[in-house]
């Protein structure tokens, strides 16, 4: 499911707020499951195909962000620019091959709590240089005694990021 999130930053719905707890009991609990509301990470999950909350996607095949730049998202316009401003139709089909997305996705070591560096390299920071200094193969590198597992960092410390922290700094 694609989606854009959104954070409420005036009232903690989780302390025990009179006044959130005012404003929980005036919106119906279908209304916050068509807006994507996250309880735990107070976060709402707008889904892109909503007529009215919704915006369009970017039509490049395997990109999953809005489009906001003459129909594109900012990446893939930039990327075109880059290219000479190729014919949308090709340029579109072609698609993307990979793009930066720190904190979304998890280490590719069993357990290992942190989030992947790069998608080219799905490993957390210290699991990728160990596998520079081992010079093998990732498959190989996974099978590994001496490869463990670390623990998270927990979420992003900012109130509009869902995404794992990549550090110990906030």
């Amino acid at each position: 499911m694609r989606v854009i999130t959104t954070a409420p930053t005036l009232v903690d719905f989780n302390r025990g707020d009179a006044t959130a707890a005012e404003l929980m009991a005036m919106v119906e609990p279908e209304f916050l499951s068509v807006l994507g509301w996250s309880p735990q990470i107070r976060l709402l999950f707008l889904p892109y195909d909503h007529p009215l909350l919704g915006m369009p996607l970017c039509p490049v095949s395997g990109c999953s962000m809005p489009s906001v730049a003459k129909g594109l998202c900012s990446g893939c316009y930039q990327w075109g620019k880059q290219r000479g401003e190729p014919p949308m139709d090709s340029f579109t089909a072609e698609g993307r091959i990979q793009r930066r997305q720190i904190g979304v996705q998890d280490c590719s070591v069993a357990r290992c709590e942190r989030p992947v560096f790069s998608s080219r390299t799905p490993l957390y920071g210290a699991h990728r240089n160990q596998l520079h200094r081992q010079e093998v193969s990732l498959a190989q590198f996974l099978a590994l005694d001496d490869v463990v597992p670390l623990p998270g960092f927990g979420l992003c410390a900012v109130a509009a990021c869902h995404r794992k922290r990549p550090g110990a700094d906030p």
